[in-house]
């Protein structure tokens, strides 16, 4: 990539500049100074669309930045600032996309290990803000996984403690996966920064 230069052109909008930093694969940018989303392959096409005025997310590394994973020079290219919502309280975390041109696209996250993270899980329902407690005085087990126990006033966690995919459920993670999870095992994936992971003792059969 030492050879590699970026290519630019000036917004339409407001005269900023604007880099390229994706080669034939940027299909549209966004000017960082005014937020307009461009066609680069035409810097005299009309801006497509600009960006509503919001709180605006600056990322921890610059886009342009440089650097080595596993051995392979990457470069930052983009970057989005993901959220959720749960019970009125919004959670966000940042995701850069890097680039070789040799090699293609990954992401990187500041999560940690963001593959165990859940993000909504396939149950009767999306998401759950559970209870931790540890292996020494685990949370309140549900009396069986049938989902009947699971009503107003019951603890978060048996919400999506239900038998329905095999004794397991379906989890959406962070890093953009998904992957079937014994429900035995839900309290081994990252909840949170602070999360103490253990496994459940849940009630046989179902």
């Amino acid at each position: 990539m030492g050879d590699l230069k970026a290519r630019g052109f000036n917004c339409r909008n407001c005269g900023a500049p604007v880099t390229l930093r994706g080669l034939s694969w940027t299909q549209t940018v966004t000017c960082p100074s005014c937020d307009a989303i461009q066609d680069p392959e035409d810097p005299n096409l009309l801006v497509l669309q600009e960006a509503e005025r919001r709180q605006r997310v600056r990322p921890l590394i610059p886009l342009g930045t440089r650097g080595t994973i596993g051995g392979r020079q990457v470069e930052v290219i983009g970057f989005q600032y993901r959220t959720i919502e749960v019970d009125g309280e919004t959670y966000g975390w940042s995701e850069y996309l890097l680039f070789n041109p040799y090699h293609g696209f990954r992401y990187l996250s500041d999560l940690r290990n963001p593959a165990s993270v859940p993000v909504f899980l396939d149950c009767a329902y999306a998401d759950v803000w559970p209870s931790n407690g540890n292996s020494a005085a685990p949370v309140e087990s549900p009396p069986d996984l049938s989902g009947a126990a699971s009503v107003r006033g019951a603890p978060e966690h048996w919400k999506v403690l239900l038998s329905r995919h095999a004794r397991g459920v379906n989890v959406y993670h962070a890093d953009g996966g998904a992957s079937w999870i014994r429900l035995d095992d839900l309290y081994l994936q990252t909840w949170n920064a602070d999360w103490v992971q253990y496994r459940l003792k849940l009630p046989t059969g179902g």
